[in-house]
């Protein structure tokens, strides 16, 4: 499952409510018919929304030039998906 999930490194255990991968991510977004832009409607880390999109963390980071998975993403920003 950590191939599938990029997890990070404090992840060790699953809790109720958390996403999983059972199959590799996609590299552009597949979810919500396909969306470019994803609208950050409350702060959330690159990772998590990786998860939430089911997208590669280092595509979106390198889609947006983020240097970090674990960065903070602010209410408003808007993140490119494809």
């Amino acid at each position: 499952m950590y191939k599938y999930n990029e997890f990070g490194d404090k992840k060790d255990c699953l809790i109720a409510g958390d996403i999983i991968y059972l199959e590799p991510k996609k590299r552009k977004a597949s979810r919500n018919g396909g969306d470019k832009i994803h609208l950050i409607k409350q702060e959330i880390s690159l990772r998590d929304l990786s998860q939430l999109e089911g997208i590669k963390v280092q595509r979106l980071m390198k889609l947006n030039h983020i240097d970090s998975a674990e960065e903070k993403l602010q209410k408003g920003d808007k993140i490119l998906l494809k």
